[in-house]
């Protein structure tokens, strides 16, 4: 079955242009990044079961191009330089300076075109602490930085070229402000000791002469010495990144600097001279950054990246040149257990070693067994792989075979389908032309064999031109930018880039995953609060069947036919896709939903309260040991908890109570109001999980982490069930207590 048998579920246009392709990136917390040449738009779907409509909705978020150009290291060009030219070396050294954007970014016509987005890459989850994602953005004038996502705004945490700036070049920027200043302060004597009724005409010659003299008093007229080409690109090329990708998360063991294990990653960058370097991000030191390793690979200009992580400690990353060489580079992260982690590189090993000038445009890693991988890369109009066996103490490289595909124009996103579907693997590939095409790998005998397959989608792609592709965390959705490549009729097209989205698989395979996936749980560890984020599209899928009016398949909706008693042996993920599909009956978005939503929202009931007790019972473990140390609001928030446990499950905490100082309650009616109304100081009694209301019919909403009420702004909210939760009162995580999503500031 095609993706042509299955809807569109969203499309719509948003202005700007595309600088580069590879314009859209998705990452593991279910964010979708587009990358225009001006603006970076952050699209967010929520998993929300009470956001009613269709199509599927996304909620935009807006990152803008920094406002001042790039300067990394800019040559010092002289006024009319061509004065100085001598030869034809002098003339073609001057000219390969001048037309290089690197090395000559101040002219005003063509700062403007570069300070535009190049790409932009999502780091995994974690990196941002609380499961969430740092997105890196670089640009045409090689402006590197990092943002995260602070009370609903993506905002710069740090301008990764600036730290290279001002670490890597301190003694030459140095050299050169001191130079200038000296050449500063002889223009200015000189032109002190002139007479000051000399003509503009006069005053422009000898103006033109001390430039002259400012360039090189030693040696004026010798242009090769001051503006070699050669050597200014290995000044300044190996700080100019072109390519970015990010490792999966380490591990750090506690050691003398870290009384806690701590987690990293490196984002890896490659620059404009070949070079790699190692930035290392941590979340839980309070956002380190910091540059760890640099290494030369020799490959020249590096054309796409990408990691694939094999161990805890350990991985390989992929690099594609502009010259044709796909390289294979094991990396592997020593930790000592009182110094920093360390990155060690072994020796790096060409795949493709034939410099044939056909850039390597994309490569796409599949795990296929246990350290067994695939490794596909576009090369304009064909494809290369190979398969990769990592052992012990060895690398094995074999099968290594191309193919030409069904594309003329080069490759503009590759995205796995399905690692797993033995024996045949699938990739999904975009071109420039507009053709979105199926690759189907089979692992040969001698060589890695591939099958094209043309997949027709339901939008018309005439004169558009794919510039990005990107897939869900399980591969269920898929994200294309198209982009107009023909002049158009501004009245009849005002946006020229179109963004639309399609589901991969059939909706009956997603949902026989999904019950592999429930039932039975594949993992034996507990489930906790994030589960829930890895399988965001699986929601996704749901919420688009209950909006079209499709039905569910019967096995997942049986819970609703039962006994609410039933659900206390569900696990935790379980119950969270219980919640979703009843909130999304009883809220109307359910197009098939039953009339009467009594019996719907006392199931939605019954399966919020088994998971609020989950939730106490892991605070009272928590904190069994550290009563004495906690806050006023910590104590009284466990009051709530333990006289909703005694009220709901008739269950009385005692120990609890007796710690605390109060007396154990002996019936749910002798329970005590513990809060009071902040607009008119009367009793509050906790009769909801949900929320509170006082003898004046006053109401607040319930914090769903404390049971204490939201009685205090700004406090933080679910963006898919709506609840709220107070700020900093339970540092436990930032996810919703009900639903598991990510909570975010009001």
């Amino acid at each position: 079955m095609s993706m042509a048998a299955i809807s569109l579920i969203q499309n719509f246009t948003v202005p700007g242009e595309i600088s580069r392709k590879f314009a859209l990136d998705w990452s593991s917390d279910n964010k979708i990044a587009v990358c225009t040449s001006k603006t970076i738009y952050v699209l967010n779907s929520f998993c929300s079961p009470v956001e009613t409509g269709f199509p599927f909705p996304l909620h935009k978020q807006v990152i803008k191009i920094p406002d001042g150009p790039m300067q990394l290291n800019p040559a010092y060009i002289p006024p009319n330089p061509y004065r100085f030219i001598q030869s034809e070396e002098d003339r073609e050294n001057l000219y390969s300076v001048l037309m290089d954007h690197t090395l000559n970014p101040t002219p005003p016509e063509r700062a403007e075109i570069f300070r535009s987005f190049r790409c932009c890459k999502w780091s995994p989850k974690g990196a941002a602490g609380s499961g969430r994602c740092l997105l890196a953005t670089l640009t045409m004038d090689h402006r590197l930085a990092l943002y995260e996502e602070y009370n609903k705004e993506w905002k710069c945490i740090c301008d990764l070229t600036e730290l290279l700036k001002k670490e890597m070049l301190p003694e030459r920027t140095h050299n050169i402000s001191e130079s200038r200043q000296n050449k500063n302060l002889r223009r200015k004597k000189k032109r002190e000791s002139k007479h000051r009724t000399r003509s503009k005409r006069t005053s422009y010659y000898e103006e033109t002469d001390e430039d002259e003299e400012e360039f090189d008093d030693e040696d004026p007229c010798n242009l090769y010495k001051h503006l070699n080409y050669e050597k200014l690109m290995n000044e300044t090329y190996k700080y100019a990144p072109m390519e970015i990708t990010w490792t999966g998360m380490f591990s750090g063991t506690p050691n003398s600097m870290n009384e806690k294990s701590y987690e990293f990653c490196f984002l890896i960058v490659a620059m404009k001279s070949g070079h790699i370097q190692f930035w290392k991000v941590s979340a839980s030191e309070g956002r380190v950054i910091s540059l760890l390793y640099e290494w030369d690979t020799g490959l020249g200009l590096i054309t796409t990246l990408s990691w694939q992580q094999t161990s805890l400690i350990a991985g390989f990353l992929m690099c594609g040149s502009v010259k044709g060489i796909l390289a294979f580079l094991p990396v592997a992260v020593v930790m000592d257990p009182d110094e920093e982690p360390k990155i060690a590189v072994k020796n790096m090993c060409k795949i493709w070693d034939e410099e044939d000038m056909l850039a390597v445009d994309h490569i796409a890693i599949l795990k296929i067994a246990l350290r067994k991988y695939a490794c596909i890369a576009a090369k304009h109009h064909a494809l290369i792989g190979c398969e990769i066996t990592l052992t012990e103490d060895s690398i094995f490289i074999k099968n290594v075979g191309h193919a030409f595909g069904l594309h003329s124009l080069p490759v503009t996103g590759m995205a796995v389908l399905d690692a797993r579907s033995i024996p045949q693997y699938r990739v999904l590939m975009s071109t420039m032309e507009g053709k979105l095409i199926e690759v189907k790998i089979t692992l040969g005998e001698e060589e890695i064999n591939f099958q094209h397959d043309l997949i027709p989608i339901d939008l018309d792609l005439k004169n558009n031109m794919i510039q990005g592709l990107a897939v869900s965390s399980n591969g269920f959705l898929c994200g294309l930018i198209l982009n107009t490549a023909v002049y158009y009729d501004h009245l009849e097209k005002k946006e020229p880039i179109q963004f639309a989205m399609y589901v991969t698989k059939p909706v009956d395979e997603i949902f026989g995953k999904l019950k592999n996936m429930l039932k039975p749980q594949v993992s034996f560890l507990p489930a906790t609060s994030t589960d829930i984020t890895n399988h965001s599209d699986y929601l996704d899928i749901i919420r688009i069947t209950l909006a079209t009016g499709a039905a569910l398949p019967d096995w997942l909706t049986a819970f609703m036919d039962n006994d609410p008693t039933t659900y206390e042996n569900c696990s935790t993920i379980e119950l969270y896709f219980m919640r979703f599909i009843l909130q999304a009956y009883a809220s109307g978005l359910a197009v098939a939903a039953p009339t009467l939503k009594g019996p719907l929202e006392l199931k939605l009931y019954a399966v919020e309260a088994i998971i609020m007790r989950n939730y106490i019972s892991k605070i009272f473990r928590s904190c069994q040991d550290n009563l004495d140390l906690l806050s006023p609001g910590q104590g009284q928030s466990l009051l709530l908890m333990a006289d909703w446990l005694f009220k709901e499950f008739h269950m009385p905490v005692e120990s609890l109570y007796s710690a605390l100082g109060c007396e154990t309650p002996s019936d749910p009616e002798s329970l005590p109001a513990r809060e009071t109304c902040d607009i008119c100081k009367t009793d509050v009694k906790l009769d909801n999980i949900k929320v509170g209301q006082c003898s004046k019919n006053h109401q607040f909403a319930r914090c769903c982490q404390s049971l204490l009420l939201c009685d205090i702004v700004p406090y933080n909210q679910c963006p898919s069930c709506k609840s709220v939760a107070l700020k900093n009162l339970w540092n436990f995580d930032s996810c919703c207590t009900y639903c598991g999503m990510m909570m975010l500031s009001t």
